[in-house]
């Protein structure tokens, strides 16, 4: 049974249909889901579908995107949700992302930094939304001794793929590795060490190859652990017994 390490059933987008997503899940043998946190709205939902269902787990956090939304009520917010409650498992998503800038890139850094500090704080693991920010990203982070980072959705380079590695960092897949043009993608799946990998839909987004322009959810992640499985000569089974013992040791669960 796979984990979808990080999800978005905490969203609209599955509102209409949720019991159904659930079937499909478990039908796709899909155990359990980590519901992310984009601003304080998602992750309050995220942490009511882990109070109510057993195979779901919250974080918390603030999208890059959302940094100028900012205050330090939200993150005190926050701190009081992971004082209350031990479903919550992560900080994030959280990060740089120069490609939209829809935040400023000093707001940004500045709602990174205290997301950073209450990861810290609370010895959770942090998830990393990065795009176009890899070396502001590498930088803000090594000035600081965490030990339990995710690179969400990765799709950097083979180079920093290992430099995240030699921290004993994460590289987390989406179904981007399952696109015909993503060779070079497919190669740094290739080189992960198996402790250095977990999987994800990032769903309602990014659906694999197979289900393309469709909303994405977390039974399709199978198409993706089936691709890394060819990646790294592996059948399904054995990706599923590594997945859950690197999601046991970032996670705890």
């Amino acid at each position: 049974m796979l984990i979808d390490s990080h999800c978005h059933l905490n969203i609209k987008d599955f509102d209409q249909d949720f019991d159904e997503v659930v079937k499909r899940m478990f039908e796709n043998k899909i155990s359990r889901v980590i519901n992310v946190g984009c601003d304080l709205k998602t992750s309050k939902r995220a942490l009511d579908l882990a109070d109510k269902y057993d195979y779901m787990y919250a974080t918390v956090g603030l999208h890059p995107h959302e940094a100028k939304n900012f205050s330090k009520d939200i993150l005190d917010e926050f701190e009081v949700m992971i004082e209350n409650n031990q479903k919550i498992i992560g900080i994030g998503e959280t990060g740089l992302d120069y490609f939209r800038n829809l935040s400023t890139e000093e707001e940004q850094k500045t709602v990174f930094n205290a997301q950073i500090g209450l990861a810290k704080r609370y010895n959770l693991p942090l998830i990393i939304h990065c795009r176009e920010a890899y070396e502001d990203v590498y930088e803000i982070l090594v000035q600081y001794d965490l030990k339990k980072v995710i690179f969400h959705c990765f799709a950097g380079n083979l180079e920093f793929a290992k430099k995240l590695w030699n921290h004993n960092w994460i590289t987390s897949f989406t179904g981007i590795i399952t696109y015909p043009k993503n060779i070079e993608l497919r190669e740094i799946v290739k080189n992960c060490p198996i402790n250095s990998f977990l999987l994800e839909t990032d769903c309602p987004y990014l659906s694999p190859q197979k289900f393309r322009g469709q909303r994405n959810e977390p039974a399709f992640m199978i198409e993706t652990a089936k691709c890394l499985a060819e990646c790294k000569s592996l059948d399904l089974a054995e990706v599923a017994e590594l997945e859950n013992q690197n999601i046991k040791n970032i996670f705890g669960i």
